[in-house]
């Protein structure tokens, strides 16, 4: 049955008509007595077998697909290698066919001899930023007539993920609180590096923390008592929504992103990355960032959607583990009220810093409140306004 299946497949709509005629022609002709219908089922039986060789014929072919380079960013050179290798004594077809972003590509095969190689290199369209599909690669076996066609994959599809653009930024720049782990802050703890001040002991303290050579002086039990420094997590929050990012303002705001996170990861803090259209489709409204080719993979595949507000958003901060510092990366088009009613959200030992992407704006440093702003209008922008001091 899987064959019969397979013959079908192969027939065209010239050959689907030829199976009609041999079909119906002999019923006719014994029906009506015309002989001449006969001739015409006949001779569409003869055509049908004759381009069965056409299609079952071997070829002596190898195709290897493989790309310059899986991972690229947007406007950087990228290839599709295609390796044909005739292996036999077949000659190779004219041409074969795949797919390139989702237009199919014909591509012309070389004469080869037997055993040679030749390798074929398709340029890929990197201007803008996302997933590019490339092959399979097929190969179209049919008869002169058209009758039967059949397809034969020569090999698998490769993917290529075309990521946003990122640059160089300073490397303190990925966090604004800073020593060995973080900055002191006010609250006192038992364990930390940051020592504080004594106290007298109480029951179920820790004995390692006993000051033993103070306590002999004043002869009563004291404690050493810790500021406990904060971790310098890095959270970063950008909006997808179309009513408050354009479109050419998000693919900049994407890229700052990506710079900022990539500069987080290369100092190995911990980082967080939120976007407001996938707090609204899943529960966990987090990208992928253990490591930096997979978190440039999932910002290449973010689109603008239909999102929660911005200030919804930041809700998920105060119900999840501790930040240091919030990176709150917005559009042009984002009010000042809606900045405030997000930054009202943020939770009160958590610094923030906005990044306003601004499709050729001046750039330019500001306050809402005692909340940095900087305004970005291309990625360099952000190098030269985190080197004037943002970071404290």
């Amino acid at each position: 049955m899987h064959q019969i299946r397979q013959a079908f497949k192969a027939l065209t709509g010239w050959g689907w008509a030829l199976v009609a005629t041999a079909l119906v022609g002999p019923l006719a002709a014994w029906l009506l007595g015309w002989q001449e219908l006969l001739l015409f089922g006949v001779g569409a039986i003869v055509l049908l077998v004759s381009a069965v060789p056409w299609v079952l014929r071997g070829r002596s072919i190898g195709i290897e697909l493989s790309l310059s380079a899986p991972r690229v960013a947007v406007g950087a050179p990228a290839q599709a290698l295609l390796r044909v290798r005739r292996s036999g004594r077949f000659a190779l077809p004219n041409s074969v066919d795949l797919e390139l972003g989702g237009v199919p590509v014909t591509i012309a095969l070389p004469k080869l001899s037997r055993g040679d190689q030749h390798d074929i290199r398709l340029p890929i369209d990197t201007s803008s930023r996302g997933r590019i599909d490339v092959g399979p690669v097929h190969l179209s076996h049919t008869d002169p007539l058209g009758i039967l066609e059949r397809r034969t994959r020569l090999s698998e599809g490769l993917s290529l993920m075309v990521h946003p653009r990122t640059v160089r930024i300073p490397a303190a720049s990925s966090g604004l609180v800073r020593d060995l782990e973080g900055e002191a802050s006010q609250d006192l703890s038992a364990d930390d590096v940051a020592f504080h001040s004594l106290r007298d002991y109480q029951p179920g303290d820790d004995p390692r923390i006993v000051h033993w050579r103070t306590s002999a002086k004043h002869g009563t039990l004291l404690v050493r008592q810790f500021e406990p420094s904060r971790r310098s997590d890095t959270v970063i929050c950008f909006t997808s929504a179309p009513e408050e990012v354009s479109r050419e303002d998000f693919e900049l705001a994407l890229s700052i992103v990506a710079t900022i996170g990539s500069a987080t990861l290369m100092d190995r803090r911990a980082l967080r990355v939120i976007h407001s259209a996938a707090a609204k489709e899943v529960g966990a409204p987090e990208l992928d960032v253990v490591t930096r080719d997979r978190m440039l993979d999932a910002l290449t595949e973010v689109d603008r959607a239909e999102a929660l507000p911005l200030q919804e958003t930041l809700n998920s901060l105060a119900a999840t583990r501790e930040a240091a510092i919030l990176w709150l990366v917005v559009g042009g088009d984002t009010g000042t009220r809606t900045l405030r009613e997000a930054l009202a959200r943020v939770p009160v030992d958590v610094a923030p810093v906005i990044v306003r992407a601004h499709e050729s704006a001046p750039p330019q440093i500001s306050k809402l409140g005692s909340v940095p702003v900087l305004t970005i209008g291309v990625l360099e922008d952000l190098i030269r306004e985190l080197s004037h001091g943002v970071s404290a």
